[in-house]
């Protein structure tokens, strides 16, 4: 019998282990009527594996079963790590589902005792006894549980204990699966285009205004340094910078005549030209059309050097990448369009259908960009589609990162891992109604997720660990709708963070909630709202809340970067209606417990923020010696923190009844009550 994990039900797992069949993976029936569902690590991914512990499972009157140990690495640090080279620590983290009683066995795999261990949550007062040098942990419902052993925090053993899937039908057309093994993803273009592109041109000079007027009448200027008609074929006329089609982009006459046309989810063209940045004059041109059946995504039409934003104006990332250029006036949908983008000297102009549409002053570093038609970047992405299920089975590993463009109502499930991803783990952009569940996100290179502009999405029994650079677990700008629960977060950054406009992103942030989640945060804050937003704008971060949470440990080394509950508003945004409930949190190594300030953070920001208020936090305890001062205040008269409402906070078993030694409220607060 061959054992592939797909579709188990309980009649096959009954008939396969009375085969005696099931080793280091498989789903256990006992006579009691519980269950134990254990996941192997396939043999390709052995690197995964840790081998530093043996820990076994059983039910609670029953044989032990060994358990596959997942290899976790984490930043020991208070430097953000960069690179490989930098420390890490590897722990232990086993993956397994159960009903009924279980009790979980940990050893070292070199024989050495464990003479001590406690359990977190400490909330949850779990039983644990030492056995022989051994730890064993009793859990009688599923949870998400570490181990400190011989008081060592940083070295924890992770034990990530659900409820049985329901894994869907092997039948469904509109899920995709992948089984046991590693996966990587062919290459794909990123963030791209649903149109048409022709004429796209580039030329080492600034055309003039009477050269971009025929240009909107039809008329392409003389002299391109490289010309991509792409009325027949992907070929550079002026040059010899061949476009290389990823993906299935087309020569089509899809919307009227022959152009190139993009899907707007895995389609690019790279050229091979690089545009050298810091020349002193160039000029991108292109006609474009814009799928009027794909509304409110961004449309890339040269790379980062030239797109459209979800809202139909022109931006170009020259010169900073975090506050994009944006033009003045709109690209049309359902219309062929020609733009440009002309630089002289440090100005840079655009121009639609041959008028100018704003103008601004730049100053450009010497780099070359590469000039991609249709996509933002090229990757190797599984691009999930409307509708869509991608499903993981137990034993799949995924490299690469998962995106959701556009698409709604699709989601990722499973109890496969997404590891190492060259990128961020699981992207929602522009998307509705996606869901991510019961999946394990592990070192991934940037964010864990990444969030924008998206509506309704939600995280549901998803454990992510991060230990590389500003890797935040669930990162979310400028969307609505997110829900994050039963969810296990070790991150290298903010676990949780939430921000308005940025980049090209737009749009308020609100309807947040994240519940039943168990935090850790390597730098930084456990939870965080505010910093990004339009500069001049009035961006609203509102309706968040955050309840019945375990941070288990935290740590900033930089005072501007300290809170484990933190709200910091900046770039003119407003944080409005914030509830903190039911969070217990842990002792940390070193941190603020609150930080609230209205700032302009000079690292990222442009101005400060406009206000914080309406905050409460309530039913909040802390039991530890290395908090620091939590910090409240504003930044000016009109730029205050205003009504905020601690209620029942308490500081190792000490209720908090005023700001006393605990709290520096500064400048410009007001209402700040303590309960």
């Amino acid at each position: 019998m061959s054992l592939t994990t797909r579709q188990k039900g309980v009649g096959l797992a009954a008939a396969v282990v009375a085969a005696g069949l099931l080793t280091a993976g498989g789903i256990w029936m006992f006579s009691g009527g519980g269950q134990l569902v254990t996941y192997p690590i396939a043999p390709e991914a052995e690197a995964l594996r840790n081998t530093a512990y043996r820990i076994e499972a059983r039910p609670l009157r029953g044989e032990w079963r060994e358990l596959d140990v997942y290899n976790v690495k984490i930043d020991p640090d208070f430097q953000q790590n960069s690179s490989d080279d930098d420390p890490v620590i590897d722990s232990p983290m086993v993956l397994f589902d159960f009903t009924g009683g279980v009790q979980v066995r940990v050893r070292r795999a070199d024989g050495g005792p464990i003479s001590s261990a406690q359990a977190h949550p400490a909330s949850k007062k779990l039983p644990l006894k030492m056995e022989d040098g051994t730890a064993v942990l009793t859990l009688r419902q599923p949870g998400k549980v570490t181990l400190s052993l011989d008081g060592d925090r940083q070295r924890m053993v992770y034990i990530m204990a659900g409820t049985p899937e329901e894994a869907p039908a092997p039948d469904d057309p509109n899920v995709v699966r992948l089984g046991p093994g590693v996966h990587t993803f062919p290459e794909t273009g990123t963030e791209g285009m649903k149109g048409g592109i022709r004429d796209a041109a580039v030329y080492t000079r600034a055309l003039t205004a009477g050269e971009l007027e025929e240009y909107g009448r039809g008329e392409l200027p003389e002299g391109p340094d490289a010309w991509w008609p792409l009325a027949e074929d992907f070929a550079d006329k002026a040059g010899d910078k061949d476009g290389r089609p990823v993906g299935n982009p087309s020569i089509a006459a899809d919307y009227g005549p022959p152009a190139l046309c993009l899907d707007g989810h895995d389609d690019a063209v790279p050229t091979g030209y690089a545009l050298q940045t810091g020349e002193n004059a160039y000029t991108l041109t292109a006609r474009i059309y814009l799928d009027p059946a794909r509304p409110g995504v961004e449309n890339v039409v040269f790379s980062g050097l030239l797109a459209v934003r979800s809202d139909g104006v022109l931006y170009t990332n020259l010169g900073s990448w975090e506050y994009p250029f944006f033009s003045t006036d709109k690209v049309p949908m359902g219309a062929w369009t020609d733009v440009a983008l002309v630089k002289q000297g440090m100005e840079l102009t655009f121009y639609i259908n041959g008028r100018a549409a704003g103008t601004e002053q730049r100053a450009l570093p010497k780099t070359a960009a590469s000039l991609l038609l249709g996509a933002g970047g090229v990757s190797h992405d599984f691009c999930l589609m409307d509708n869509q299920t991608l499903y993981l089975e137990p034993g799949a590993v995924v490299k690469g990162r998962i995106l959701a463009y556009g698409v709604k109502n699709a989601a990722v499930r499973g109890r496969g891992v997404v590891w190492q991803s060259p990128g961020q783990s699981i992207v929602s952009l522009y998307a509705e109604n996606l869901r991510v569940e019961g999946i394990t996100i592990l070192d991934p290179c940037s964010m864990c997720s990444h969030l924008c502009e998206s509506d309704g999405v939600t995280f549901t029994d998803v454990r992510m660990f991060s230990r590389l650079g500003a890797t935040d677990g669930v990162h979310i700008k400028a969307s609505r709708n997110v829900a994050v629960e039963d969810c296990f977060i070790r991150s290298n950054d903010d676990c949780i963070a939430v921000y308005a406009s940025f980049t090209h992103y737009t749009g308020n942030a609100e309807n947040i909630a994240v519940r039943r989640c168990t935090l850790i945060n390597d730098a930084a804050h456990a939870i965080y709202g505010g910093i990004h937003a339009a500069p001049g704008g009035q961006d609203v971060i509102r309706g968040l809340t955050f309840e019945d949470i375990d941070v288990l440990d935290s740590k900033a080394g930089y005072s501007d970067y300290q809170g484990v509950l933190a709200l910091n508003a900046a770039n003119d945004v407003t944080i409005d209606t914030v509830l903190f409930s039911d969070i217990r949190v842990e002792d940390f190594q070193k941190n603020q417990l609150f930080n609230l300030r209205v700032w302009n953070n000079p690292d990222y920001c442009k101005s400060s923020g406009r206000a914080i208020r309406n905050v409460t936090f309530r039913d909040i305890a802390y039991t530890g010696d290395n908090a620091l001062m939590s910090v409240i205040h504003g930044d000016g008269p009109e730029r205050q923190v205003e009504g905020v409402t601690f209620e029942r906070v308490v500081l190792n078993g000490r209720r908090v009844t005023g700001p006393g030694s605990d709290f520096l409220i500064g400048n410009y607060t007001k209402d700040i009550r303590f309960q």
